[in-house]
């Protein structure tokens, strides 16, 4: 199994497979992120997932929560590009870069940004706004 996949793993320019441990850790990038998203998206749903009684986000807060958890997900799926071809070169149709090598350094920062993101803004969606006390 390691060797078929290194195989499929390989490098275009020089054939060096991605190590086995990057892409295991690849694969487990968007498995990672996945449960925040599936908490932000109960949330919207109206489920009882640990917040208080009447939290209902508007529809705009609900739009955001929502949009949050798909970019993330996305996000955490290009760490796919790190093991992959396809994350090695840039589409022929895009303008300017088309065609050129992918620099490793965007590569990284891309696909490692989901977790930072998640932390820093998800704070900001878990402020609810309590009921207020008689």
């Amino acid at each position: 199994m390691a060797s078929d996949t290194a195989f499929r793993t390989a490098h275009r320019g020089d054939g060096r497979p991605a190590p086995a441990w990057a892409v295991r850790v690849a694969h487990l990038i968007p498995l990672v992120v996945l449960p925040a998203g599936l908490w932000r998206i109960a949330l919207v749903a109206g489920l009882p997932i640990g917040t208080p009684v009447g939290v209902d986000p508007g529809p705009g807060e609900s739009a955001y929560i929502v949009a949050l958890s798909l970019v993330s997900e996305g996000l955490a799926l290009l760490a796919l590009g790190l093991v992959r071809p396809w994350g090695e070169v840039f589409p022929s149709w895009l303008p300017l870069v088309g065609g050129r090598r992918v620099p490793p350094r965007l590569t990284v920062t891309v696909a490692t940004r989901p977790g930072p993101v998640d932390h820093e803004v998800g704070g900001t969606t878990r402020r609810v706004r309590l009921p207020p006390t008689s």
